[in-house]
């Protein structure tokens, strides 16, 4: 996972995502050829074992972060977005506050004290390195500015409390008075905290707010109930493209309010994973996520997993809310959980056969399949984005007609991976325009309404003619 997080590639563009994923895939098959060897000589009772393996290398990434982040913020580390002064070694301080969101609940549970099954030497060690990432991310956190972070760690920490309430009230008889004395007073203060909370970070970005429930909504009204059709199966792959057309006929219905024009966009995103998977595979799509996300929560409340109950929840509520598993590293994190919460599984002895065993013998196959067809594309688009990227001095320093030559010869060689990247279309297009060739601008403009429908290229394309 930190060598995911790490793996930046200084030559191709700071909001580029392919350096990640090309280490994503080897990363990928030697954790799921490791668990699977794991599996196989892993001794009776050896599984939680594993789980605090998993879980000290989910703190380590997590104090890696934040400890970065605070860096970002009194100016010792360089920030990779030009608007923004806390990312982690993320491009947005978005997912950067939602990866920080589920990893504090693992280390509040982690930094509470254990029972005696879990106070040796190793766990003590844990205990402290949990401690020291709670106080980093609590830091680090409010400073993010993420909303969707905030509301996910906070409900999954108060789940985490009240978990462990039992437990806490055994050790401090005096905590057990005073919440007595408010027991019937603390629904009324959570309902009324919960309601300030939704208010304020609604009214703390009204119209990022208003966008995303504006995407939601023409996103569900054009879903349909049926399987995956040829339709879908062939829509866009860029959902930014997908959306501009449905937004376009919503529109075009005269269903659109004042302040939903005010809102309207081309967003690359649908800030909801399961709306994102549903317009591409329809309600069944959605229904299928919602199936598979209730059988974990179902296997967690069967094995007493609260660290992976309160982390899945919390990565739950990020992706209602956002788009996590654009970016590797959450793919990482959801495998780890998923894992976790496997061993915890073979720990009851419910299964003839270990579960984890099952589970990384199907993430190893997964991974040998995907990696041979998503690997050489991959390693296509990083070498295009490297020869866009040696191109790019001339056109932002205005030298058009030499950039227009750049561009070209590297379009003549990585076109089918550059004709997909609305940022060098815009460029490229922009660079023909300035120097008069008029018909190769309209060209791009074509291709970038295509992959983007973004109002802007139609504009360009009209001063074309």
């Amino acid at each position: 996972m930190l060598s995911v997080m790490a793996f930046r590639d200084p030559l191709l563009p700071a909001d580029d995502m392919t350096a990640g994923w090309i280490g994503f895939w080897p990363a990928l098959f030697a954790f799921t050829g490791y668990m699977l060897v794991a599996g196989l000589f892993l001794k009776s009772g050896r599984h939680r074992q594993m789980n605090r393996m998993i879980d000290v290398a989910i703190l380590l990434a997590g104090i890696w972060q934040a400890g970065l982040g605070l860096l970002q913020v009194f100016g010792w580390a360089e920030s990779h977005h030009s608007l923004y002064a806390l990312t982690g070694s993320f491009f947005n301080p978005g997912p950067y506050g939602c990866f920080l969101a589920v990893v504090l609940p693992l280390a509040v549970d982690r930094a509470m004290p254990e029972h005696d099954c879990e106070n040796d030497d190793t766990g003590r060690w844990i205990r402290y390195l949990s401690r020291v990432t709670v106080v980093l991310i609590v830091c680090v956190l409010p400073a993010t500015g993420s909303r969707t972070a905030w509301v996910a760690a906070l409900a999954s920490v108060l789940v985490v409390l009240w978990i462990r309430l039992p437990h806490l009230l055994e050790q401090h008889k005096r905590w057990k008075s005073v919440l007595m004395r408010w027991w019937k007073k603390l629904p009324i203060i959570l309902m009324l905290v919960t309601g300030l909370g939704i208010f304020g970070s609604y009214f703390l970005n009204r119209d990022s707010a208003n966008g995303r429930l504006l995407i939601w909504k023409v996103c569900l009204k054009q879903m349909k109930w049926s399987l995956p059709t040829y339709e879908y199966w062939n829509q866009p792959a860029n959902f930014s493209a997908h959306y501009g057309r449905l937004q376009e006929d919503y529109f075009a219905s005269s269903e659109g309010t004042p302040q939903e024009e005010w809102v309207a966009g081309t967003p690359e995103y649908a800030f909801n994973e399961f709306i994102a998977f549903g317009t591409k595979y329809g309600w069944g799509g959605i229904l299928l996520l919602l199936a598979i996300t209730g059988y974990f929560f179902l296997i967690c409340h069967f094995t007493g997993d609260r660290r992976s109950f309160s982390m899945g929840l919390s990565l739950l509520v990020v992706s209602f809310f956002s788009y996590p598993f654009h970016f590797p590293v959450f793919w990482i994190l959801l495998i780890l959980l998923l894992t976790r919460t496997a061993f915890e599984f073979d720990v009851q002895e419910a299964c003839p056969l270990p579960f984890s065993f099952v589970l990384s013998t199907s993430f190893f196959l997964l991974a040998t399949l995907f990696s041979h067809e998503e690997l050489p594309p991959l390693l296509e688009k990083r070498e295009a984005l490297r020869a866009w990227t040696e191109c790019r001095p001339l056109y932002r320093a205005g030298a058009y007609e030499e950039a227009a030559k750049t561009y070209a010869d590297c379009y003549k060689r990585h076109g089918e991976t550059l004709k997909e990247n609305p940022d060098f279309l815009f460029e490229y297009g922009r660079a023909l325009f300035y120097t008069e060739d008029y018909d190769k601008a309209a060209t791009m403009f074509s291709l970038l309404d295509n992959a983007t429908g973004d109002p802007m290229a139609q504009i360009m394309l009209g001063q074309c003619y």
